[in-house]
């Protein structure tokens, strides 16, 4: 596996991550869970952040 597709299968996980915590996040709001609606914002926050960066990376990789 090249680095390449190594980055490009990472940001498919933390894309699925993003999409389990924002479901997470849905069903704490449903039963008012303020701690459970925290984690579950900054998880989606955090799965954004790692997917802005691997995708930067993956960009430098492609223009190198």
């Amino acid at each position: 596996m090249t680095r390449q597709e190594r980055i490009s299968a990472e940001i498919e996980v933390w894309e699925n991550a993003a999409v389990v915590y924002a479901k997470g996040l849905e069903e704490a709001k449903k039963y008012g869970d303020y701690g459970g609606m925290q984690h579950n914002e900054h998880m989606i926050q955090f799965s954004n952040d790692k997917i802005a960066a691997l995708e930067d990376e993956l960009q430098q990789l492609k223009s190198a």
